[in-house]
């Protein structure tokens, strides 16, 4: 993968991952160390991170920072999602109330290619 679009920014992208979720239910868990995108492409999850409480569906893009608490029930099963870990350490994360966000549709083919690289 070529970084050299962000150099000195992210220093290394440690997980792609394409996650599928099939039960519905309560969860619990913590955002890994480094900074972490979540892409939701199917199904829904009510969940409380960083004391906010979000409602996922699809086309939603939300961002974790370094082992945040997370408890959530996921709503609408499935629930797949794109989940790239990466670190980048001189990178702030976005404030607590611009983590939610709703990017271009298109942006799902740039989550495709760093999973199949």
């Amino acid at each position: 993968m070529n970084l050299s679009v962000l150099p000195g920014i992210i220093s290394e992208i440690l997980g792609v991952y394409l996650i599928e979720r099939t039960s519905p239910g309560a969860f619990m868990g913590s955002s890994p160390p480094g900074h972490l995108l979540h892409y939701v492409i199917q199904g829904g999850v009510e969940q409380r991170c960083n004391g906010r409480d979000y409602r996922l569906r699809p086309g939603d893009l939300l961002w974790y920072a370094d082992n945040e608490l997370v408890d959530g029930v996921q709503v609408r099963p499935p629930w797949r999602f794109y989940s790239v870990v990466f670190d980048a350490p001189a990178l702030p994360p976005p404030a607590t109330c611009d983590r939610l966000s709703r990017p271009p549709g298109t942006i799902v083919c740039l989550f495709e290619e760093l999973y199949s690289a």
